[in-house]
């Protein structure tokens, strides 16, 4: 290995460079140097190689067999025959000076087949997608960014992905003290591909670059189905490492990197909603079979976190005042319950009411749903909310709520399970009600079937022995007095 201590100026190519220009592949550049071949430059504290033009020039008139003061530009003086000057035969036995057309057709072929790796890789990455093999989108875009980094020796390549007016970082590679860090939507050249038409953004010197260093840049928007998804960036290794015609491979390889994440999602979703459909089973028997309110109340707030991987949540009552009273809450601020305990009339649960079906906001703070809670949202700091009313025919029980710190786009399935567990939370609330009720109709009849039984005992004629002497006594028969003839001697009795 050869290195040479300070780097010239001119030690500018980095090892993708040099392979394009001798048209060969990374590894093989990586070779040549290791093995004392070809002359190169260590920099940074990483150790990044970088070549000469030069050097890559006599390089490349030693492997012609041409002298190599030939590579370093000095001119060839023609080769005298025996006959004079033949330009022709000198012509004929000078070497390359520098790469000649078929090196470049050879470099543009490798190019042409390294893409076409690289995109059929891509698509076996979405093929995967969604199976124990692929795993999920984290394991996708790991896998993506990776191929990408591996296939042109970059820098650094990473995904962020777009959540309201931040970019939230999914995957990375490249060097291992690289941490991507959440920045804000408009930030350096993610930003400026997300404002593009055409959805892509090269800059050679950025001045807020996402790699640190002067390095080169190219960011590609990661289409969705509803707008961008994410930005995929690409950072060279170092400077005229990367040019404008480079965007066209990271637009395609963006492209190709939102179907594997569409892949991976829909593989999820379906995975999601087995999980709910059992989830919603086993909550409907966890919840139907109690008896105890508080017990229903605080197993429905921890099924509805989990469900839909909440940061809070909370059950709200209405009492014969009107009132809403949080009888279980997660994550919620005394101020917070306190503020829309009244129900107020610009408020999404009110909306929710009269709907009579789950709503959701992101950005609650701004929707004008709930201008009049405004300041008790940006208080507490969340961004969606999600509301369910509890409907007794056309009586609302209560409702509800669950809530995102970061934005949170619901789905129609998830409206769907919310309003499922909302119906089935308003059946589970009735049943203490309704067993009370029961019971205190039960007691009622009890009591009139133990009185009914007393009284027709009183009528039965066995009984009518054992009742107290002075009832036995107005039993019995009146006979009526007889009254004595005329001239009949009263002191007589009857037979004397």
């Amino acid at each position: 290995m050869t290195s040479v201590s300070p780097r010239p100026t001119d030690a500018t190519l980095s090892v993708t460079k040099a392979a394009r220009m001798l048209g060969v592949h990374p590894n093989t550049i990586r070779a040549w140097s290791d093995e004392g071949r070809l002359r190169y430059y260590r920099i940074n504290p990483r150790g990044d190689r970088r070549y000469r033009l030069g050097d890559l020039q006599r390089f490349l008139a030693a492997a012609a067999g041409g002298p190599v003061e030939a590579a370093a530009g000095t001119a060839h003086p023609h080769v005298a025959g025996r006959k004079g000057v033949d330009g022709r035969a000198a012509q004929a036995r000078q070497p390359a000076l520098i790469v000649l057309p078929g090196i470049n057709d050879g470099l543009e072929r490798e190019r042409r087949e390294r893409d076409l790796q690289l995109l059929t890789e891509l698509a076996t990455v979405a093929g995967r997608a969604g199976t124990d093999v692929g795993g999920g989108v984290d394991e996708v875009l790991t896998a993506a960014v990776e191929a990408i980094h591996d296939t042109y020796d970059l820098h650094l390549v990473g995904v962020w992905e777009v959540r309201g007016a931040s970019l939230v970082p999914r995957a990375v590679a490249g060097p291992l003290t690289v941490r991507l860090v959440e920045l804000p939507r408009t930030f350096g050249t993610p930003g400026a591909a997300l404002n593009s038409a055409e959805g892509r953004s090269f800059e050679l010197d950025p001045v807020a670059p996402v790699g640190g260093g002067n390095r080169p840049e190219i960011a590609a928007v990661i289409p969705g189905e509803r707008g961008a998804w994410g930005v995929l960036v690409v950072v060279g290794a170092g400077r005229g490492s990367l040019t404008e015609t480079d965007g066209d491979v990271v637009v395609a390889a963006a492209e190709a990197v939102a179907a594997a994440v569409r892949a991976a999602r829909a593989a999820d979703e379906i995975s999601h909603q087995l999980h709910r459909a059992d989830a919603l089973r086993r909550v409907a028997g966890d919840i139907g079979t109690r008896l105890d309110l508080d017990q229903i109340l605080a197993g429905l707030v921890e099924h509805a976190m989990v469900l839909f991987e909440a940061d809070r949540a909370a059950v709200f009552l209405q009492n014969r005042e009107g009132k809403a009273v949080a009888e279980v809450s997660r994550g919620l601020s005394a101020a917070y319950l306190n503020a829309v305990r009244d129900f107020p009339a610009k408020s999404l649960p009110t909306a929710a009411v009269a709907a009579r079906r789950p709503l959701f906001a992101t950005s609650y703070r701004d929707d004008p749903r709930g201008v009049a809670v405004r300041a008790a949202v940006v208080q507490e700091g969340f961004d969606t909310i999600c509301t369910a009313p509890f409907l007794d025919g056309d009586e609302t029980l209560g409702l509800l709520n669950v809530y995102h710190d970061r934005p949170h786009e619901w789905t129609d399935d998830e409206l769907d399970t919310m309003a499922a567990l909302a119906m089935h939370a308003s059946v589970a609330i009735n049943t203490p009600r309704n067993y009370t009720q029961i019971a205190t109709w039960a007691a009622h009849l009890q009591s009139i079937q133990q009185l009914g039984t007393r009284l027709s005992r009183r009528d039965r004629p066995r009984d009518r022995g054992r009742a107290p002497p002075a009832d036995r006594l107005a039993q019995r028969p009146r006979l009526s007095p007889v009254r004595p003839g005329p001239g009949a001697d009263r002191d007589q009795g009857p037979g004397g």
